[in-house]
């Protein structure tokens, strides 16, 4: 294929002008064809490289190949009928046999006929918010000519490709881009220069080095990397560079906006991946790079049927456009906002920062744009009527969807709109003076953001926090956690907890689940291979142990209760009594990486000797409670005897806020039970949990109950979802049995501990072998009267010195 190419530009170097547009224009779209099979050679290389073997029978390995394959099919199709419109070149291709696998995939013939002159075409956006200098006949989309020593510049790159093929094919690392070559000062960033072009044009542009002390005028770019490898193509000082698809996109629709050459940075071009000293230096520098931009450009995608219509629905919601009687939600305006929505971008770990620290931020899907501020604007308006609205307008049977609007409030962009807002302090135009969240708190806040790099779901937040001091200040203090690509994801993770004990005297981040759920698939965006992490020890907690796993799978059936340890904004118990962490973090003796253990010093209290079923779907059975006491008749006033480690522990003694459980929760519980008797002769038996069945919580809400019985069981849903009640036996450190809430992964045996600094027990499981022990964290614990320290007021400390105990976990 890549020969005909060739032949057919000595056939129009023949039989046409070589000066006429067409002639330029029909040579252009040879060069194209000639690009895309090269990117696609090259990706398939990278794809064998990247998976360490290739079978077309492996359904998983073959999918990506077979997506890009499509896409690259699709590019040549375009390019041939450009051509064959401009130059009236009739183009047949012989396929030959299909099943044949060793042949070439096609091979073109082409005749030259008449050449007939292209109709002007209209500009292909229109109405830009950002333009320079424009003049009514300068509303149409420039015209992207390639000239003669261009095409020689052209040829020359396409041969640099094929030497690129060449050296991958011997297992050789690409060969950097010549701006590469020269290392960035501490306070220099490179900016790209776009140059303006078509639709479809090759994109050309230049790369510089500017001074953020001093710097020009440049925008930025705020978009999703994507896991696709890069196989599109652009010209940078005319040399070719391979970018992934989104990012080409992005750079084809912007540069269509201009008059004249605009300057970008873009964080993969303009950083060099492959350098860790100067990633991390530059990552460093991004919120002064964001800052500073003349403007932000986010990037959501390219458009599709209901792109336009979303944006459309902001802009009448701003101007007070929308009528918002009756079933409002419902218009299709609602519904293409709520796809918008739903696009990527809002689930990027780095637009975050990207955003918040943006002074001038226009979102662009398509050809269509909104000004950051007005779409802002606009969610605020719509929250207000979501939230406003009767319960009874949108309450389903089905208590899995029971609110779809209450849904929409959970989607990415609006919880990151609300990170957005709460981030900083700012002056009136827009000066940051305070920032105002700590890392520990970002981190929480930020679990349903995806990053590529898995690092970076620490590294993208760090400019945004109140806690984390400068790079300056790291000279003087090794405990600032600054960005360091040259250390493992554990590293990293180890890193973080460490930062969070010593910034907030507490353990509770390791009962607290935030890190990304490992994944063998995912795709690092290193050489060396630091972000590959497979498993990860007990005491990170990650992100598929929420209570509806990953939120990036964005599921609405709940897995798991709510954590108990709360957020790190608002610490629900003082099991620790004030105890300050005792941590260290294992490494290994001559490369000072984690090893995955961690030492925590904390006492054992009990073991667990009976469990109960788990509570699936929230159904309390009468294992579950009679594990926690017995529910009785008092013969004389015939009033239930509840005790409070019943319904205290069904909802750990914790109302809907998060404070103490008041008695209206002991009235609430004695409802349910009168409900979920099984028939009115209980009433007046003295045993009354013999005649008791399971209590559904779920049936229970879909009923007509009392306002005080609705808010208890949604609180006791939302804590026993899935987990067990237990009891242990009497210990010389707690002369009572225990009894509470426990993971349902825990087992009888498991140890019953507080570690020092963590507000909630724990439960443990030793693990012995041959060679060593050590302790697996299972999770969180809620143990009825000691979540307020009263272990710690009642021991004295000879006692507390002598039991207390190192625990190795991994």
């Amino acid at each position: 294929m890549l020969r005909d190419v060739g032949n057919q530009i000595d056939i129009l170097n023949k039989y046409c002008d070589p000066k006429s547009h067409v002639s330029t224009q029909a040579k252009e779209a040879c060069f194209e064809i000639a690009i895309t099979v090269l990117a696609f050679i090259i990706a398939i290389i990278q794809f064998i490289r990247r998976g360490g073997g290739y079978s077309i029978h492996d359904d998983a390995a073959r999918a990506p190949l077979e997506s890009h394959f499509k896409t690259v099919l699709s590019d040549i199709d375009d390019a041939l009928s450009r051509l064959e419109r401009l130059s009236n070149i009739a183009v047949r291709t012989d396929v030959g046999d299909r099943s044949d696998l060793g042949r070439p995939p096609s091979r073109l013939q082409k005749v030259v006929k008449e050449q007939t002159h292209p109709k002007n075409t209209p500009g292909f956006i229109s109405d830009p918010l950002i333009r320079q200098g424009v003049s009514p006949a300068a509303q149409q989309s420039p015209t992207f000519n390639i000239s003669e020593p261009d095409m020689v510049d052209t040829i020359r790159h396409f041969s640099l490709g094929l030497h690129e093929t060449e050296r991958a094919l011997e297992n050789k690392e690409p060969r950097d881009l010549s701006c590469y070559h020269h290392s960035l000062g501490e306070d220099n960033i490179r900016i790209l220069t776009l140059d303006p072009g078509k639709m479809g044009s090759i994109i050309t542009s230049r790369i510089q080095e500017a001074s953020l002390l001093e710097p020009s005028p440049y925008n930025a770019l705020s978009y999703c990397w994507g896991q696709e490898p890069a196989i599109q193509h652009i010209l940078i000082d005319k040399e070719l560079a391979f970018v992934k698809p989104n990012l080409f996109y992005a750079l084809q629709r912007i540069r269509a906006l201009q008059t004249g050459p605009i300057r970008m940075w873009v964080d993969s071009i303009c950083i060099n991946q492959r350098n860790d000293k100067e990633r991390n230096m530059q990552v460093r520098r991004m919120a002064k790079i964001y800052n500073g931009a003349d403007a932000v450009f986010i990037w959501l995608g390219e458009e599709d049927a209901t792109s336009k219509l979303a944006l459309n629905f902001i802009t009448k919601v701003n101007e007070n456009r929308i009528i918002w009687d009756g079933e409002w939600w419902k218009d299709y305006g609602f519904e293409a906002l709520s796809r918008l929505l739903e696009r990527p971008w809002f689930q990027r770990g780095w637009v975050l920062q990207e955003a918040a620290f943006s002074s001038n931020s226009i979102i662009q899907c398509g050809a269509s744009q909104l000004y950051m501020d007005h779409f802002g604007t606009a969610m605020d308006s719509i929250r207000a009527r979501i939230s406003a609205r009767p319960l009874s307008m949108t309450r389903s049977n089905n208590m899995l969807h029971a609110d779809p609007l209450a849904d929409l409030l959970n989607a990415p962009a609006f919880k990151l709109l609300d990170v957005i807002d709460g981030a900083f302090t700012k002056s009136a135009d827009g000066v940051i003076i305070d920032y105002r969240i700590s890392l520990e708190t970002l981190v929480h806040l930020a679990t349903f953001c995806d990053t590529s790099d898995k690092r970076d779901s620490i590294y993208a937040l760090l400019n945004m926090a109140n806690d984390t001091g400068s790079a300056d200040q790291a000279q003087e203090n090794d405990t600032i956690l600054l960005p360091d690509y040259g250390k493992t994801v554990l590293d990293v993770y180890a890193d973080f907890i460490m930062h969070c004990c010593r910034q907030s005297d507490s353990l509770d981040i390791l009962c607290r689940p935030w890190a990304p759920t490992p994944s063998s698939s995912a795709q690092s965006t290193c050489i060396i291979d630091r972000n590959d992490i497979g498993s990860v020890p007990t005491w990170i907690r990650t992100r598929e142990t929420m209570p509806y796993g990953n939120p990036s799978s964005r599921s609405k059936i709940r897995l798991h209760g709510n954590p108990l340890v709360g957020s790190s904004q608002k610490r629900l118990y003082s099991t620790h009594h004030r105890t300050q962490p005792a941590i260290s973090v294992g490494r290994d003796s001559t490369t000072g990486v984690c090893n995955g253990s961690l030492t925590v010093k904390g006492i054992a209290i009990a073991k667990i000797s009976r469990r109960s079923t788990r509570m699936a779907n929230a159904i309390v059975t009468k294992e579950s409670l009679e594990l926690l006491g017995s529910i009785t008749r008092r013969s004389q006033s015939g009033n239930i005897s509840l005790p409070d480690a019943i319904w205290r522990t069904l909802c750990a003694n914790r109302d809907e806020r998060g404070d103490p459980a008041t008695a209206s929760f002991r009235a609430a519980m004695l409802d349910v039970l009168q409900r979920s008797l099984e028939d009115v002769d209980a009433l007046r038996a003295n045993d009354v949990m013999e005649l008791m069945s399971s209590i559904d919580v779920e049936e229970l809400l879909e009923n007509d109950i009392p306002e005080h019985t609705r808010t208890f069981l949604g609180v006791v849903r939302d804590t026993v979802w899935n987990r067990r009640t237990f009891r242990s036996e009497p210990t010389g450190i707690w002369p009572r049995p225990l009894t509470g809430l426990i993971p349902q992964y825990a087992r009888v045996g498991d140890v019953i501990a507080i570690l020092y600094g963590c507000s909630v027990p724990v439960v443990l499981r030793e693990v012995v072998t041959s060679v060593d022990n050590w302790w697996e964290l299972v999770g969180e614990a809620y143990v009825h009267g000691i979540m307020d320290g009263e272990v710690f007021r009642q021991m004295s400390q000879p006692m507390l010195k002598l039991v207390e105990t190192d625990f190795l976990l991994e």
